[in-house]
């Protein structure tokens, strides 16, 4: 792939990075828009100090309004900007959390808030257990999670490619959520490592 995730640099750019691989490889048609300015103020007025710079970059320049990618282990469906504030409610969030996007019944979610101004705010993901959640980090910032979303996809598409091609029958179709061999996810692994080593495992439980 000639855009790799270093030449990408800024969220907006990435995710409709992904709503193009997915559509093309896919054959769907993601729809990826400029977000509304006024949604944007409203969800920043009611996260303490604001909505962090990657995630009010992301969701002013490319709004997923549909965009689902699908995954071995969970499809990831990223979250509207009009739905965020609903989502927020009824997950019982705390206001520091602001979700954007799903994996099965894990919520994805930037962490607002934090003081370091040499690190953007990181990703976390919730899982339900009980009544209350449980965190795991998922990302040290947006830009790098979708960062590796970008290659991980860019993999699997030349994966599911190689795989196509050696089957002869017609009409088979192979998606991006394909069964990864355990060589493969090796391969997978020391890449994500290149880019986000911290959270690698965090990967490999999406895509296997």
């Amino acid at each position: 792939m000639s855009d790799g995730p270093q030449s990408l640099s800024r969220a907006g750019e990435l995710l409709r990075r992904v709503a193009q691989i997915v559509a093309v490889f896919e054959g769907t048609t993601p729809e990826v828009r400029v977000g509304d300015r006024d949604k944007l103020i409203s969800l920043a007025h009611v996260v303490p100090g604001g909505l962090p710079s990657s995630i009010s970059v992301m969701y002013s320049e490319s709004d997923p309004v549909s965009l689902t990618v699908p995954l071995a282990g969970e499809d990831l469906d990223f979250i509207p900007l009009q739905d965020i504030a609903d989502v927020r409610v009824e997950e019982s969030l705390p206001p520091e959390l602001i979700p954007f996007a799903r994996a099965g019944r894990t919520l994805l979610c930037v962490r607002a808030g934090i003081p370091s101004e040499s690190q953007d705010a990181p990703v976390v993901a919730l899982s339900r257990v009980g009544n209350e959640w449980e965190e795991e980090s998922a990302g040290k910032n947006l830009e790098t999670f979708l960062a590796v979303l970008v290659d991980v996809l860019a993999r699997l598409t030349a994966e599911a490619q190689q795989i196509a091609g050696t089957r002869d029958q017609q009409g088979v179709t192979t998606t991006l959520g394909i069964e990864i061999p355990p060589f493969k996810l090796v391969e997978l692994e020391t890449a994500i490592q290149e880019i986000d080593a911290e959270h690698a495992e965090f990967w490999l439980t999406l895509l296997s």
